[in-house]
């Protein structure tokens, strides 16, 4: 997954180092470093479309993590309208069944270069999107990754109430 977003950023023009804006529920900015992309790595993620969502997947990781304290515990079905399940942090030194705790969702979206109305306009799509998972009676978030800038996007959906918040 990491390599990955190294080449969406690399593709955009971007060098180790650069500026990661993040906009939503959690405001900030984030160094993203990443090792040169060589030629072998360009020819293992030539498909951009699928290295976008992967690389998408990556830094929504860390982002969650970083920001909210969640780690990604399992890998979602698909059609179940979320890609990830989240629970506490440091799930990993955690017994069963305790290391299953579902706390949150967490939705996915990747584009290599799009203005801000067509990453928001994605957003809103994910955030619909997650409803279809078959608890809505935890939160879900939403990130979407916009590599040309690079800026993200993360929202929630409240489980209370079932909105979206940008």
């Amino acid at each position: 997954l990491a390599e990955s977003a190294a080449v969406c950023l690399a593709s955009q023009g971007h060098q180790p180092g650069t500026t990661l804006r993040v906009e939503g529920i959690v405001q900030r900015e984030w160094e993203v470093v990443w090792s040169q992309v060589t030629p072998q790595m360009e020819r293992a993620y030539n498909d951009l479309q699928e290295a976008t969502e992967a690389g998408a997947c990556a830094l929504a990781i860390l982002l969650i993590r970083e920001s909210l304290g969640l780690t990604v515990i399992r890998r979602s079905r698909k059609g179940s309208g979320v890609d990830y399940w989240l629970g506490p942090g440091g799930t990993r030194d955690v017994q069963e069944p305790l290391a299953f705790q579902q706390v949150a969702r967490l939705e996915v979206s990747g584009i290599l270069q799009g203005t801000q109305s067509q990453t928001a306009a994605r957003l809103k799509q994910k955030q619909a999107q997650t409803r279809r998972s078959h608890d809505t009676c935890i939160p879900a978030y939403v990130v979407v990754e916009e590599f040309g800038g690079p800026r993200t996007l993360l929202g929630e959906i409240h489980a209370s109430a079932d909105q979206p918040t940008p």
